[in-house]
């Protein structure tokens, strides 16, 4: 029998998971979802939660027909094959309406998707009529240079976000690596004159090194393929990392490897960076994140300002006690700006 190729196995390894988390079971590559006690309503669930661990997440449309495993993987490779021929955007709006508008940034390798069920919990009368952007990395999901460091990425969104709207007060979202990002772009832009309303960090660690250490791969949603991946001598793994690197945006590796690159490319970021600037920060921390709350304070965040929240790093944005935080934080800075 002829061996698939690894990448098409990566990908297979992490929709079987999605798939799994769902329905408590393990499927083989010719299961149906149906086969497996699948419903419509775990339909939604498992889009749902593609949308939080995979680069080409899946789409409602994905069941039709009500394919194997294995066919569902060609139409999620497919549609990422896609995606990179055409010049990818780095910004998404996720819900049109008024100013100002709330920008979230995405942790390395993940996408705007992540931000969608805490989207769904941001309907408050302070926030429910704000436009609502997401960010993430340049090349992740479509053909375009990586960004390598912080400020060369914060500098390349900070156009986008000006461009959407020109003036403060700017109220930004972080997750992860994203909030690394997000107190840069604070910092261009009060550089350049504007007023920052909020920046809201969710579990955004202050050492990188501390977050390789205590987020393994497999919280950090990779597949099993991935992880065997990392078994491999450490001079060979870090000198595929390099080349692999240095194609990122530029060459289309498969979904599981593409998250995989850009999360090690935000790690080696972040690790180079030194953030220089906490106004208007609060910070909320899951239990996935021991010992950060201390190292925000000794970067001047106001004890009242770092809380502890529910959930694990992936996945708080889920959670009911995270909207309704990220909600009054971000309803009081806009009522200040009127």
């Amino acid at each position: 029998m002829p061996t698939a190729p690894r990448s098409r196995v990566a990908a297979r390894d992490e929709l079987a998971a999605v798939w799994s988390e769902v329905l408590a079971v393990h499927p083989e590559p010719e299961d149906t979802f149906t086969d497996l006690g699948g419903s419509s309503l775990e339909v939604e669930e498992v889009v749902a939660r593609s949308r939080i661990t995979m680069v080409a997440p899946l789409e409602a449309a994905d069941f039709r027909g009500d394919p194997t495993l294995d066919e569902q993987v060609d139409r999620v490779l497919e549609r990422h094959r896609g995606g990179f021929r055409a010049r990818g955007a780095s910004t998404q709006r996720l819900r049109p309406g008024g100013s100002p508008a709330v920008f979230c940034f995405a942790g390395a390798g993940a996408t705007v998707a992540w931000f969608l069920p805490l989207l769904a919990g941001l309907g408050g009368a302070g926030t429910g009529a704000l436009a609502v952007y997401g960010l993430q990395a340049h090349g992740l999901q479509g053909r375009a240079r990586a960004s390598w460091g912080v400020r060369g990425a914060a500098r390349r969104h900070l156009r986008a976000i000006t461009a959407a709207q020109s003036g403060g007060p700017y109220l930004l979202v972080g997750h992860s690596f994203g909030g690394i990002v997000a107190l840069e772009v604070a910092a261009l832009l009060r550089a350049r004159g504007q007023r920052v309303g909020a920046v809201v960090l969710l579990d955004t660690v202050v050492d990188a090194d501390v977050a390789l250490r205590m987020w393994s791969p497999g919280q950090e949603g990779f597949s099993a393929g991935e992880r065997a991946a990392r078994t491999a001598p450490r001079p060979l793994r870090l000198a595929a990392d390099v080349l692999r690197a240095a194609g990122a945006g530029l060459i289309r590796y498969d979904p599981a490897r593409q998250k995989r690159v850009f999360w090690e490319l935000g790690m080696r970021a972040q690790r180079r960076y030194r953030i220089r600037d906490c106004a208007a920060v609060t910070v909320l921390l899951t239990e996935d994140a021991p010992g950060q709350a201390e190292l925000w304070r000794g970067l001047g965040v106001p004890e009242d300002r770092i809380r502890h929240v529910p959930g694990g790093h992936l996945s708080m944005v889920g959670e009911a006690a995270v909207h309704a935080q990220v909600e009054a934080i971000l309803t009081a800075a806009a009522a200040r700006s009127h």
